[in-house]
């Protein structure tokens, strides 16, 4: 196959998550089984997406697909090496059965729209960091990250589980504002990231 459209197999694999998210809140009137199936088929697409980058990485080729240039040599881009290919396989894995699992575990919570919606997401921010091609793209996605699973972590909607959520953006927006200060060091100072 080209390699050009094996490389856009990265930005699907995250693409799908968000195209899988935006169809249950859509559908949010649905009934919520349907949301659980519209996750599980997408992390299957996720994880045959992925899959399909791996004649390539084991003929050693590196995959680069470049979405968009925010700054001179500032882009938001992917890039598949052997490391990347594998920390993305093992979490589109992951997600499969992470989302089988909550078929079931899930079924008699409230707001199930709201979790798939964000489940979804988060699958979808952890392909972009698996496949970030330099420390901005990765940032972005580890920002996102933190922002989707807030969600998940208050999803009992306890006073326990507010708390737990208020200290889990403390401490992680607290971690990607040094990051942030970091990167910005870096641009500066070395005038690509």
């Amino acid at each position: 196959m080209d390699y050009q459209i094996i490389a856009w197999a990265m930005p699907a694999a995250v693409g799908v998550s968000m195209l899988a998210a935006l169809l249950v809140w859509l559908g949010a009137d649905k009934p919520a089984g349907t949301h659980g199936w519209i996750i599980v088929i997408s992390a299957l697409i996720k994880l045959g997406l992925v899959v399909s980058l791996a004649p390539g990485i084991w003929r050693g080729e590196v995959f680069e697909c470049r979405l968009f240039l925010l700054l001179p040599r500032m882009a938001v881009a992917f890039r598949a090496d052997a490391l990347g290919f594998l920390f993305a396989l093992i979490a589109a894995f992951f997600w499969v059965i992470t989302a089988v699992y909550s078929l079931e575990y899930m079924r008699r919570e409230k707001s199930l729209s709201r979790y798939w919606t964000f489940l979804a997401l988060c699958m979808g921010s952890t392909m972009g960091i698996a496949f970030a091609a330099n420390l901005f793209t990765m940032f972005m996605f580890y920002e996102t990250l933190t922002v989707f699973t807030y969600p998940l972590i208050v999803h009992e909607q306890s006073a326990e589980a507010i708390r737990a959520g208020r200290k889990y953006l403390f401490y992680s927006l607290g971690g990607g504002a040094l990051l942030m200060l970091s990167l910005v060091s870096t641009y500066y100072l070395g005038g690509r990231l």
